[in-house]
């Protein structure tokens, strides 16, 4: 009796969870930069439904950028508490709010950086 109920509730708790699985898509797409200039890369997401909170990491090459901010206006996070900290090349994003994103796609955030004539792949 012990094995049929524990498999019931293992069902039910299986189909309950794919319920709320997301298919989200973030892109970052090449972004043409003149030597010496500053590039802003946007993300992009696609089918961000009902997200209160995020953290994300974006590793770059030093050796040709540099970082040198965000860019929130026109953005998914344009006017909420976002929190960005650039350390070892790498870029952390921290997103909190009580009001969730749902967004079927859109400009997640501009990225930008110092872009010094090298190649390099974000």
């Amino acid at each position: 009796m012990r094995n049929p109920l524990f498999l019931s509730l293992l069902l039910t708790l299986s189909a309950f969870s794919m319920g709320f699985a997301q298919q989200l898509s973030v892109t970052l797409n090449p972004t043409p930069a003149a030597s010496g200039g500053i590039v802003t890369v946007p993300v992009q997401v696609q089918n961000l439904s009902n997200c209160g909170a995020f953290t994300t990491f974006f590793h770059y090459n030093s050796a040709g950028l540099s970082y040198a901010g965000i860019d929130t206006a026109g953005t998914l996070l344009s006017g909420s508490g976002v929190s960005v900290v650039d350390s070892n090349n790498t870029i952390r994003i921290a997103y909190f709010d009580f009001v969730p994103l749902n967004s079927s796609s859109g400009t997640l955030i501009k990225i930008r950086f110092n872009f010094n004539g090298t190649p390099s792949a974000l």
